[in-house]
């Protein structure tokens, strides 16, 4: 038995409920630990706190799927980043279905495959393997010799459209929204991602380089910005146009003021409005790929420009821009071979 644990709000408007862990004798004197749950919602800081409670002495064995999961991401949440750990809660609350309630030593590979059947009917190759890869991860982690298998759907090649230099005139010309404007800037001629659009600060200018440092991502505790690591790839440098730089250095705090999932829904608005084919906002980055490779830049500088980490990632990603590259090459080539061709003539002892 156990006294029910209350949550108290935070400063930041979250939820946090503390659980008693134990109790140690230190240098004489009693002192009490306690396990720590922060939530949007008082009833759910309760409700992992008990939980905890409840379990915290049973064997592991013994867990449902839906108190592993929660079990691990606590073991884990100290080395995960914000954006993982809410796809891992993401994948519980949609992903496993009946599943949650079976203890995970009762789970089989044929418990396993049904649900993975069920949940690639409205979902992507890559879901059903993120969801695959979080179950396996969580079932072995209190389970070592536990053996899981299951077949995954095939991936399959969407060919996303890539805006030409007139879609993005018409594009410009749609919108109505000044942090829209500055954002189509951004990514169409700095090859920025989304969440990196909406990380920048008027601090990242200087002269005419914006310094990408950060992203903003969506975590269990809203919308917050994620630092990138001094190695990390996406850590760079982006010089762009003087006329970029002149609307970007007229804002103060946050240049794009908006979450990325603001941005998607402004972006469709504005994309449909124009009367432009389907693409996303993040096919901006394609457009810009295509113009630099139009003009012949090296793909290390484009990668550097893109914060791609290999050449392996940025080909595969942006296949298809090499692609139409390659194909307007072959006709090229095969069109001046046409023009040498009627200028040819054969003896007639040459032919048959």
């Amino acid at each position: 038995m156990f006294i029910m644990p209350t949550a108290r709000k935070t400063k930041s408007g979250n939820w946090r409920c503390q659980a008693f862990d134990r109790v140690e004798i230190i240098n004489g004197k009693k002192k009490y630990f306690h396990k720590s749950f922060t939530a949007r919602t008082k009833h759910e800081a309760e409700r992992l706190a008990v939980q905890w409670m409840q379990n915290k002495n049973r064997p592991s064995s013994e867990l449902t799927l839906s108190e592993a999961i929660d079990k691990y991401i606590e073991i884990k949440q100290n080395v995960l980043s914000p954006t993982t750990l809410h796809g891992y809660r993401s994948l519980q609350r949609n992903a496993y279905g009946n599943l949650l309630g079976m203890r995970i030593d009762q789970i089989g590979s044929e418990h396993v495959q049904s649900t993975l059947n069920a949940y690639a009917v409205a979902h992507s190759a890559k879901s059903c393997r993120n969801a695959l890869g979080l179950l396996t991860a969580v079932i072995t982690a209190f389970i070592p010799d536990a053996s899981i298998h299951a077949t995954l759907p095939q991936k399959k090649r969407i060919d996303y459209y890539t805006p030409s230099d007139e879609d993005i005139q018409r594009l410009v010309q749609a919108i109505k929204y000044r942090p829209l404007y500055l954002a189509v800037l951004l990514a169409a001629f700095g090859t920025l991602r989304r969440s990196e659009v909406c990380g920048l600060m008027d601090t990242d200018i200087s002269g005419c380089v914006v310094r990408v440092r950060r992203a903003r991502v969506e975590t269990e505790n809203g919308w917050q910005y994620k630092d990138y690591p001094k190695n990390d790839s996406s850590n760079r440098d982006i010089v762009y146009p003087q006329f970029v730089i002149d609307e970007l250095t007229q804002e103060k705090g946050a240049l794009v003021k908006m979450t990325p999932k603001r941005l998607d829904i402004n972006f469709a608005r504005a994309r449909n409005r124009a009367g432009l084919p389907y693409f996303r906002f993040h096919d901006l980055r394609s457009y810009s790929v295509s113009i630099a490779h139009a003009l012949n830049i090296p793909d290390a500088y484009l990668m550097e420009r893109g914060g791609w980490s290999n050449p392996d990632t940025y080909r595969s990603v942006y296949r298809r821009v090499i692609d139409d590259e390659n194909r307007e090459i072959t006709a090229q080539l095969n069109a001046h071979f046409e023009k040498l061709h009627s200028k040819l003539h054969f003896s007639d002892n040459k032919k048959g």
